[in-house]
């Protein structure tokens, strides 16, 4: 005989909470706005070098 499992209303409220899982889109516009911004802070960086050091 199958056991039933019951759960409760904190559980199933937690479970309609939850975000779905990003998509794959969603995926690569963070990865692309990511590179940008680390393409800024590398220039950045640089351009205090550059005043550091000379």
């Amino acid at each position: 005989m199958a056991e039933i499992k019951w759960r409760t209303m904190e559980e199933i409220e937690a479970e309609r909470n939850t975000p779905p899982p990003p998509t794959v889109e969603d995926l690569k516009a963070e990865l692309e706005k990511l590179k940008e911004e680390k393409k800024m802070t590398d220039l950045a960086l640089l351009e205090l070098v550059e005043m550091l050091l000379g």
